[in-house]
């Protein structure tokens, strides 16, 4: 029981931080921050949600695929053929480059904000759109019920959010 609540729960609310994250951070006009909560909250619900998805990870692991590469391949294969009739193992691959991501992007933002800040909106766009895809078909595709509905809201939230921070002063090209 506590290994399916942790498990399920860990990413949910990963995913939940994610977009919080994503829709508390103020707009920038240039290199200043014009509104918001400023950068240490947004930062703070990123690292956050970033830990929980590494909780996630280690308890899916542990707990499910008794700590098997081979079992977490079957498993999404299985998972991805019942939902779309094709059997597709890769989103194990995918997943793991979403935890790389997020986890080389909340790096960079602990570890050199002012850079970090000041980075191209079009690298700022491309991690949110990634990581944004990814826990969208995670919320949205592979679940059902309140979830889903949950997930499409947040990545509509997240989708405003993120045209919101590009079309805001100089974020556009």
């Amino acid at each position: 029981m506590l290994e399916h609540l942790l498990t399920i729960w860990s990413i949910r609310l990963a995913l939940l931080l994610f977009a919080m994250a994503v829709i508390a951070r103020p707009r920038r006009r240039g290199r200043a921050v014009v509104r918001g909560l400023g950068w240490r909250v947004p930062r703070a619900l990123w690292v956050a949600g970033l830990l929980l998805s590494v909780v996630h990870v280690i308890a899916v692991f542990g707990y499910l695929m008794d700590w098997s590469h081979q079992a977490a391949l079957d498993d999404t294969a299985r998972k991805t053929r019942r939902l779309v009739g094709v059997s597709f193992a890769g989103g194990v691959y995918f997943n793991y480059v979403f935890l790389a991501v997020w986890m080389g992007d909340a790096v960079w933002w602990c570890g050199w904000p002012a850079r970090y800040l000041r980075r191209a909106w079009l690298w700022d766009a491309l991690v949110i759109g990634y990581l944004g895809f990814i826990a969208f078909n995670a919320t949205v595709i592979f679940e059902s019920g309140v979830i889903r509905w949950l997930g499409l809201v947040a990545a509509l939230a997240v989708v405003w959010a993120e045209f919101r921070q590009m079309s805001a002063g100089n974020r556009l090209p």
